[in-house]
This record gives C-alpha cells, sequence and structure tokens, in this order.
C-alpha cells in the first residue's frame, strides 16, 4: 500500500455504520526510491489479484469433485458398459 490518506468504512449489511480516515506513512527503516516503490506496490497488487483468481478456481474445482464423486456412485451403480465405467474412474 503506497502512503497517503485513506477512508476506512464498518460495513453492517451492504451499509457503512462508521468511516474514518487512516494515514499510512512508509517505514523510515524500508529503503526504495519512488519508481521502485510504485513497481513494488503494481507486484503486490499483481500478486493479490492473481490469488483472487486461485482462491476462486479452486472453489470451483471442489464444487466439481463433490459432483464427481456423486456422480462416480451413480456411474458404478449404473448398466453402463464395464469399458465406460473404467474410462470415467480415470
Amino acid at each position: 500500500m503506497l502512503p497517503g490518506a485513506y477512508s476506512v468504512a464498518l460495513v453492517i449489511d451492504g451499509r457503512a455504520v462508521q468511516t474514518k480516515t487512516m494515514n499510512i506513512v512508509m517505514d523510515p527503516e524500508v529503503q526504495l526510491t519512488g519508481v521502485a516503490r510504485t513497481a513494488f506496490n503494481a507486484l503486490v497488487m499483481d500478486l493479490h489479484a492473481a490469488q483472487g483468481k486461485g482462491t476462486e478456481t479452486a472453489g470451483k474445482l471442489a464444487a466439481l469433485n463433490t459432483e464427481l464423486a456423486r456422480v462416480a456412485g451413480q456411474v458404478d451403480s449404473s448398466t453402463a458398459t464395464a469399458a465406460t465405467k473404467a474410462q470415467f474412474k480415470t
């Protein structure tokens, strides 16, 4: 997060019930030029976006896995051929 004044809100049921200003200052121990700081912030934002996409994908894969497990039982107990059942389990 780049230094500056930010407004933060406590949101309950989609309504901001309290808002405050928060001033973010750079750690004086961190020695970054303005350009390096901007590049670092861009990298962090890219990583944050990638993490969000990964989390979304993981949720979809978990749902798919649950559905496959449900269907596997149906296929296994169905009248499908042994070859079809074997392909499904692969």
